[in-house]
């Protein structure tokens, strides 16, 4: 009799059964589970003493669903992140697998590929059919050119064109054939013939190079916005193909999927799978599969496409790797980064390569490039990454300068008397723009509206004495002693106060504007412009943002309003001009790493000006003008940025110099909590 380790979903622990077979680990199989049967996964084999007393496995459903790395990182994932060996394996296992419903799978038309008649005829159509020679039938020939245009289309889809005659007169004459299951579930994919790879830049190849040959796993690209780390990412996939092996491209918004599908499904055609929590279960199951079964070699996805089945793995890419979305904040909350990492202990023959124009202070510490405030002695790469940087941008002659930055002085406006939402800058940016036929984006940093208290005269925030944190501001309608300052880090109270202690001025502010109110403001102002607005509401469908960005993209509309997700990867022609409508609103919450967000956020959406033939022009208005992550994002100055922030983590003993662990106690009756 041999014993076994399973993985139930339902079930925190992993429990014992037993089988008089040899079960090959990984493998779903049916067990029995209280009154019922449940399926499960084998975890490993385990030995047992003499009279060892436990179920039985009914049977085995399907052999190594999961490899030995997938089940080795359930069991760090599990120790690491404290959480139940079930809540890990679910990164894993999608669904589906979970129950007897197989997913359904659409089924599609394509133009053929392999001929299975003989002679001239026959190898013609294995490289697609000439349509001339199909005289006879012009319907069934502008089905075909449809289809060569397109790749592929959906059954359904043709069927309201075309009569089924049409269809099956095409499919016996094996012109054409049926497909099941989607290229990108979800997107619509159009393209006509793959796409040759740009030539990359003397920089461009250099970087390249230093990653294929380096026996260094782990490696960060620190290129500035425009650099052209999107080319470098997809020779190195490029390259993993060539080798037979499958890569990962993670992204930090779902929002960025849209247009890096379109870009890669150029190059890669139905090699290219795409995960995302906005797609339903089917077409997960749909994906899912293409990769187990190794259809499909190239996964782009957001942080859950790291638990992805790619066969034979050999390049992960972390696009955007700073961004805070890579962390799940529901059990088990992982950080993408720090997962990706565990992965590369267990296949040494994977390579990790980050890339940012703002990498977090973490990974960029762990580089050895540090530098002051980083500890003395460290060298290069010494943390386990090989920095690569790439200072310039690609292309035409704006594309080689960084935007012009400038820093409007909200205290100023103030005392001018504009109490508008806009500076007077702005303003006339906004008008000019307009009037050159341009586009503009105006960024708002909405979390932590309302929160931090600023004086509108001399720019004071009221911060925690102990933290150096900016305090909140809490209501506290029917309790006594009414409204609170509260520092989120070490719990301090302080009552509101009424004038500042500062300039002494009584113009205190609870901080805050939402992006309905630009909106609002912006078409007052400027009524005969077209304005489209994207954040939470509006783009809570799956394909809500993709219809924004498209009609931007083509110019639909003259302004863009729109919180973070608008703020990295954009690619829009003619956005000439950037606004950011009030920066301390994430500089002041109540968060250690607060400056490092508000610089990175501020740099990122600069980014997004100026990116063809005329150089970008970024304003940012802020009541704190002289702060270090403000002026250094106005001089695109990364460096200065990070040797001051490293030295007040340092100072702190804030991460990397140590870590910190949340722990949440929670429980139906209060006092129980308290004790």
């Amino acid at each position: 009799m041999q014993y076994y380790s399973v993985i139930l979903r339902s079930c925190p622990h992993a429990l014992t059964y037993a089988s008089k077979e040899e079960i090959r680990e990984g493998s779903l199989v049916s067990v029995p589970f209280r009154k019922g049967s449940q399926r499960a996964i084998v975890r490993t084999k385990i030995p047992s003493d003499e009279g060892f007393s436990a179920k039985n496995i009914e049977k085995v459903l399907k052999e190594v669903i999961l490899d030995k790395q997938q089940l080795g990182m359930i069991s760090k994932i599990s120790e690491y992140y404290f959480c139940s060996i079930n809540q890990a394996s679910k990164l894993y296992l999608p669904t589906f697998l979970w129950n007897e419903k197989r997913p359904r799978r659409d089924e599609f038309l394509r133009i053929r590929r392999t001929a299975r008649a003989e002679g001239a005829e026959g190898a013609a159509r294995a490289e697609g059919y000439n349509v001339s020679q199909l005289k006879r039938s012009p319907k069934q020939k502008k089905l075909v050119e449809l289809l060569q245009a397109d790749g592929e289309m959906e059954i359904s889809e043709v069927k309201k064109m075309f009569s089924a005659s049409i269809i099956t007169g095409l499919l016996n004459k094996k012109i054409i054939q049926k497909r099941e299951g989607k290229i990108c579930p979800g997107f619509k994919i159009s393209y006509s013939g793959l796409k040759a790879v740009k030539k990359l830049t003397e920089d461009q190849q250099k970087i390249f190079d230093n990653i294929v040959s380096s026996k260094n796993q782990k490696h960060l690209i620190h290129g500035v916005t425009g650099s052209g780390k999107t080319e470098i990412y997809l020779q190195l996939i490029k390259k993993t193909l060539e080798e037979k092996k499958g890569a990962i491209i993670l992204v930090p918004e779902i929002a960025l999927t849209t247009q890096l599908i379109q870009y890669f499904a150029n190059h890669f055609k139905n090699e290219i799978a795409v995960l995302h929590s906005k797609m339903t279960n089917n077409e997960r199951a749909q994906e899912w599969w293409r990769l187990k079964t190794g259809e499909a070699k190239v996964l782009l996805g957001s942080r859950s496409g790291l638990f992805a089945p790619v066969q034979n793995l050999g390049l992960v890419v972390m696009d955007e790797e700073h961004e805070w979305t890579y962390k799940q904040d529901n059990a088990p909350r992982y950080h993408a980064r720090k997962v990706a990492e565990m992965m590369m202990e267990m296949r040494p023959d994977v390579k990790l390569v980050l890339g940012s124009a703002t990498p977090s202070v973490e990974t960029y510490f762990l580089t050895g490039a540090g530098g002051k405030g980083s500890g003395a002695g460290r060298a290069e790469g010494a943390g386990g990454y090989e920095l690569q940087k790439l200072s310039e941008r690609v292309g035409g002659s704006s594309k080689t300068e960084l935007p012009l930055v400038e820093i409007v002085d909200l205290r100023f406006e103030f005392r001018k008397k504009n109490y508008s939402i806009f500076s007077d800058a702005l303003q006339e940016a906004l008008t000019e723009t307009l009037k050159n036929k341009e586009q503009a984006i105006l960024f708002l940093n909405r979390r932590g509206a309302a929160s931090a208290v600023v004086c509108r005269e001399c720019g004071y925030t009221v911060k925690c004495e102990t933290c150096e944190i900016a305090m909140t501001l809490h209501g506290r309608a029917g309790e006594a002693g009414g409204d609170l300052l509260i520092c989120h880090h070490c719990g301090s109270l302080k009552k509101p106060i009424l004038t500042c202690p500062n300039c002494k001025s009584t113009y205190i502010r609870n901080m805050g504007v939402g992006t309905q109110r630009v909106e609002s403001e912006i078409k007052k102002m400027f009524p005969q412009a077209k304005v489209l607005r994207a954040d939470r509401d509006t783009t809570n469908t799956k394909k809500g943002f993709e219809k924004i960005y498209n009609d931007f993209k083509n110019h639909k509309a003259d302004i863009l309003v729109g919180t973070q997700m608008i703020a990295k990867g954009l690619d829009i022609p003619k956005v000439s001009l950037v606004g950011v409508m009030l920066a301390d609103i994430g500089l002041h919450i109540p968060d250690f790493r607060a400056s490092e967000k508000t610089f990175q956020l501020m740099t990122q959406v600069a980014g997004r000006a100026g990116r063809r033939d005329k150089r970008g022009y970024v304003i940012i208005q802020t009541y704190s003008p002289t702060h270090p992550a403000i002026v250094a994002a106005g001089n695109h100055d990364y460096r200065k940025f990070y040797e001051v922030e490293i030295a007040d983590r340092k100072d702190f003993g804030y991460p990397p110099f140590a870590p910190i662990i949340k722990l949440t106690f929670q429980d139906p009756v209060r006092k129980f909590v308290f004790e």
